[in-house]
């Protein structure tokens, strides 16, 4: 399962540089790709990486961090789902109304992320 670890990280190291580069158009892509899905198919989203994650910690040099990384996508997931459509859209309300060096910092975390999930293959 070392494949789907790879494709995770080019996912973030992906996202990370268009947040970087293109901060305001990223926040908006990703707050628009939420409000039009429903929050049942993000939640379903969120519990199947986190399972895939927890599969493939095994294959990694560091296990427990992949695992806990699925852990916290397994939450993601079922607590998305549980919260209610207007929870959801304030969320994301308060995300995009936030400054753009949070947004910025954020994408520097999914960079650094996705290269340290590369790293531990």
């Amino acid at each position: 399962m070392r494949w789907f670890i790879a494709l995770v990280g080019i996912f973030w190291i992906t996202l990370g540089i268009f947040a970087l580069v293109a901060t305001k158009r990223t926040t908006l892509a990703l707050n628009n790709l939420i409000k039009n899905t429903r929050r049942q198919t993000l939640g379903l989203a969120g519990l199947i990486v986190g399972v895939l994650l927890l599969i493939s910690a095994s294959s990694t040099t560091e296990a427990w961090f992949v695992r806990a990384l699925g852990i916290l996508a397994c939450l993601k997931g079922a607590t998305t789902v549980l919260m209610s459509q207007q929870k959801l859209k304030a969320m994301m309300d308060w995300w995009v109304a936030g400054p753009e060096i949070v947004h910025k910092g954020w994408g520097a975390f999914m960079l650094v992320l996705g290269v340290v999930m590369f790293y531990i293959i």
